[in-house]
């Protein structure tokens, strides 16, 4: 063994542990990694400052938005958690709530003067791929002590189908390194409680909150779910038990409530009266959460099994590691606590409501065991099949395991060991959240809840809105699998160790790479030029507009507005974040002329008040909003809103590139609502509007 190496006789999982010493071993770790993520991203190296992975038209133009956006409030010397560069006129809003990728926008301070802004999205890219896989390395080498393997297992967490698929869109969720982080200190704090590793638990979870607020919350559950497999223990009674008669009475019942929800399902159900009381059986939910429930009793009394806990922990120690991971987590949110403290002072914060049968779902059961659909050779119909069976698109429903990687833990732990319980479990349980409050098999709702059809309701944990997400923590787990299995299968077949490893790694290489990649150019239209070269202080207005977020939308607000904004720099009439509130809404449509414009931009009719109190009011709209530029977008916006919107403003066409259409507004030329009594034309009737504008959304 090389003099490099210093290595431990104990054992962990029956695996010998070795561990290379040095910065060298790691820098040539992270230089491999850095290889790798040029590589798997080709040809993006090549169109760094011209192109991106995904449609700068979505939520990509968002991300490269957040970048510009916290660079511009610095150096105005403003907070970069505030924004008056949307939703003109109505003011500032915080960005505590909204996706900001506050660690990658740090990232890019220094580099935006010298990359330009789209090299620089480009190249955090690249990088958080490299931290990505380095945060698994160090996570599997603690647990398998191979470096060979717990270097494959981070080739395997960065590059995988969940975190590639998100590179299209959702890159804040490309940001995932704080999770394998949080675990190995876990790990280290029930090895060797010290006070060092609960403040680095604190700040782990600030970064990650400063990635995505949705790892926060993953690394609650982790925590959670992590400690309480250390806590509790499950034992099979090993004597007789007088459970005979009580597991044949739930056997029975069973049974009928699955044959009344096979009832329900082909009959449609039906209303029955007893004692005058009316009772609605036309769904399947309720009987199939019963029978959910008989089944697990039926389980625990047929195996006879006991739930104990372990021995306890130290008390003293571990208050003290909390105490630290709760100072150090509020010294990393300090910046951002005080914003969001002040919006549930105001009663400003967003939380859609939670429904039992109709709430967001998650990613489709079989959607774990299909091939990589990144891959151009092994997809097959898998993406056009993925877009199918959500309507949010394909990047959210992507939660591959990969091929490679369930045939190398069987191989690795069959016959001779068995898989390791703990993590094991881990795994299932958040598969399980991963698959929403209901399974979904192949497209069909089973009615089957999960432990998220609870977990949902609990604050905070309940901000979770997209439960499919949960699987980034299935693949971490997965890795840790995968770690353990290749040292096991290296340890078993000693001297092919070296030809094991390369034929997996090989095999992994291949199923992982999603080349060549999909490019989107980011070329932005010329006329947003003429407007970046204008020195006034004056807004913008992008037809189609509303206000759009995560989960809905007032009228038809296009992400693109916030990248062309990168250009010209000038505050936009509506807007696009993470979550906005009902209060904001309602503030915009206080606004006459934008209760109109969001109204035909969602393609819907007008009624003869709004359009009245949109030509009263328009002289005094243009004057307060300080509306310097309307730019039409032709290929979205309808013949009826570009009309409206013309007369509407006093409109003048000054250029024009492709679809886009540049209007400045001149008050002089505001004339009299033409479909007014006397203005000169009929109004039209809902016939006429909807062959001009289509049918209505």
């Amino acid at each position: 063994m090389p003099a490099a190496w210093r290595v431990r006789a104990s054992k962990r999982e029956g695996v010998e542990i070795a561990a290379p010493a040095g910065w060298r071993w790691h820098l040539a770790i992270l230089s491999a990694y850095a290889l790798l993520s040029v590589g798997l991203s080709w040809p993006l190296p090549l169109h760094l400052s011209t192109h991106l992975t995904g449609d700068p038209a979505g939520d990509t133009g968002v991300y490269v938005w957040n970048l510009w956006h916290f660079r511009h409030e610095l150096l105005a010397g403003r907070s970069p958690l505030y924004t008056s560069a949307l939703f003109a006129p109505t003011g500032r809003t915080d960005l505590t709530l909204h996706n900001y990728a506050v660690f990658a926008n740090l990232l890019s301070l220094p580099l935006q003067p010298r990359l330009g802004l789209i090299a620089t999205f480009n190249v955090l890219y690249l990088v958080l791929g490299v931290l990505n896989a380095y945060s698994m390395f160090l996570l599997a080498r603690h647990l398998s002590g191979s470096v060979m393997a717990a270097w494959l297992a981070g080739v395997l967490f960065a590059f995988s189908p969940f975190l590639t698929a998100r590179g299209t869109a959702h890159f804040s969720l490309v940001a995932a390194a704080p999770l394998p982080v949080f675990l190995l200190l876990l790990m280290k704090i029930e090895e060797t409680p010290r006070v060092r590793y609960g403040f680095g638990l604190g700040l782990t979870l600030a970064w990650a909150l400063y990635c995505d607020p949705y790892y926060a919350v993953f690394c609650v559950l982790i925590a959670g779910a992590y400690l309480g497999t250390a806590s509790i223990r499950a034992t099979r009674e090993t004597r007789a038990t007088p459970h005979g008669s009580v597991v044949r009475i739930l056997d029975g019942l069973a049974i009928l409530l699955v044959a009344l929800a096979a009832w329900i399902a082909l009959t449609g159900g039906r209303t029955v009266e007893l004692g005058g009381v009316r009772i609605g059986v036309h769904a399947v939910n309720t009987p199939v959460l019963l029978a959910v429930l008989v089944l697990a009793a039926r389980f625990i009394l047929g195996r006879s099994l006991r739930l104990r806990l372990g021995p306890p922990p130290p008390w003293r120690a571990w208050a003290w590691i909390g105490a630290a991971g709760v100072l150090a987590a509020s010294l990393g949110l300090m910046a951002s606590l005080p914003a969001f403290a002040a919006r549930v002072a105001e009663h400003d914060v967003v939380s859609p409501p939670v429904h039992w049968r109709s709430s967001p779902r998650g990613v489709d059961a079989l959607a774990f065991f299909m091939p990589n659909p990144n891959h151009r050779l092994l997809s097959g119909s898998g993406p056009d099949w993925l877009r199918r069976e959500r309507p949010d698109g394909f990047e959210e429903n992507v939660a591959a395991l990969t091929m490679v990687a369930p045939l190398v833990i069987v191989a690795g732990f069959w016959p001779r060991r068995r898989i390791p319980r703990r993590w094991a479990v881990l795994a299932a349980f958040f598969a399980l959240l991963a698959l929403g409050p209901f399974i979904w098999v192949g497209g069909v709702n089973t009615r089957i809840p999960t432990p998220w059809a609870l977990l949902r309701y609990v604050p905070v944990i309940g901000f979770v809105r997209s439960p499919g997400r949960f699987a980034v923590v299935v693949m971490m787990l997965l890795c840790a699998l995968f770690a353990l299995a290749v040292s096991e299968l290296m340890r078993r077949h000693a001297a092919r160790r070296g030809l094991i490893a390369a034929g997996i790694g090989t095999a992994l290489l291949f199923e992982l790479a999603p080349v060549p990649r999909a490019l989107y150019s980011a070329e932005i239209p010329r006329v947003f030029q003429r407007i970046a070269d204008d020195p006034r202080d004056v807004r913008v207005l992008e037809l189609p507009t509303g206000l759009r977020d995560g989960t809905s939308s007032t009228g038809d607000y296009s992400a693109a507005a916030q990248f062309h904004q990168t250009l010209h720099g000038k505050p936009l009439v509506g807007g696009y974040l993470s979550r906005v509130s009902l209060k904001r809404v309602r503030a915009c449509r206080r606004y006459a002329i934008l209760n109109a414009l969001f109204t035909l931009s969602g393609g819907q009719v007008l009624s003869p008040a709004q359009r009245r109190q949109a030509f009263a009011r328009r002289s005094r709209f243009l004057q307060r909003s300080r509306l310097g530029y309307v730019v039409i977008d032709t290929a979205r916006a309808t013949e009826h809103l570009r009309h409206f919107a013309v007369r509407l403003l006093g409109l003048v066409k000054v250029d024009e590139d492709g679809p886009y259409e540049l209007y400045v507004p001149d008050p002089e030329r505001l004339e009299p609502d033409a479909e007014e009594p006397g203005g000169g034309a009929r109004p039209m009737c809902d016939r006429e509007h909807a062959r001009i504008t289509g049918p209505r959304a």
